[in-house]
């Protein structure tokens, strides 16, 4: 089966705690939390504005060029998401969530060897980030490198057990397998976790075609 379900989760940065050394530092990062804020909200054109005038003002603030491809990432803008997310990753080689973040753009790309290298090194720096887990997983299911995708998808949920997405995908990579019974649970898993309608839709279809013995168009 094509691999046909292609969320992917990009994951924000965080500033750690430090003095600022300036007033143009403070308001920097003013900006930078407005612009989280308004990701959160799914306001992405707000909050590019937002990282675009914290880089404005420090232009070394790796972790607001890496929140901004994530807004790019979300209206389709994956080549500056990229641009990004290259200069976060020069300006710190060890932001783990900027090599997420450049994984989850190369899947976005169906650039699967690329998405995995990346995603590898957001692991090895921070073992414990369960959507490059995910991410690697949608991505090795994609290179047909099945039992590495369920390993991955099984470590991304015990690290977070309310992760959505690696249910439904790990469903589908169930469903390439022939293993329907766990392919069902993994798609009622994911309606009973998720509040995204696409995700929920993905999920019921599954399960639609595993009842009907149909492959999914």
């Amino acid at each position: 089966m094509k691999a046909r379900f292609k969320t992917v989760l990009f994951v924000c940065a965080a500033l750690l705690a430090m003095p600022l050394l300036s007033a143009c530092a403070d308001k920097a990062l003013e900006h930078f939390n407005q612009g989280d804020a308004y990701s959160e909200q799914a306001q992405w054109d707000e909050a590019i504005g937002e990282y675009t005038r914290a880089i404005e003002l420090d232009p070394e603030m790796a972790a607001a060029y890496c929140d901004r491809a994530i807004a790019y990432g979300n209206t389709g803008q994956i080549d500056l998401a990229m641009a990004d997310l290259d200069k976060a990753i020069e300006l710190d080689p060890k932001l783990a969530n900027a090599y997420s973040n450049r994984g989850a753009a190369y899947i976005a790309r169906e650039e699967y060897a690329l998405a995995i290298a990346d995603l590898s090194s957001a692991i090895n720096l921070d073992p414990y980030l369960a959507e490059a887990y995910s991410n690697r997983g949608w991505a090795y299911f994609n290179e047909k490198y099945y039992e590495s995708a369920i390993v991955d998808f099984n470590a991304a949920i015990e690290l977070d057990p309310g992760l959505a997405i690696a249910y439904c995908n790990r469903g589908w990579v169930h469903y390439t397998k022939g293993k329907k019974e766990l392919a069902i649970a993994d798609f009622e898993k994911t309606i009973e976790l998720s509040d995204d309608p696409v995700l929920i839709h993905a999920a019921e279809e599954g399960i639609k075609a595993l009842e009907g013995n149909q492959v999914p168009q």
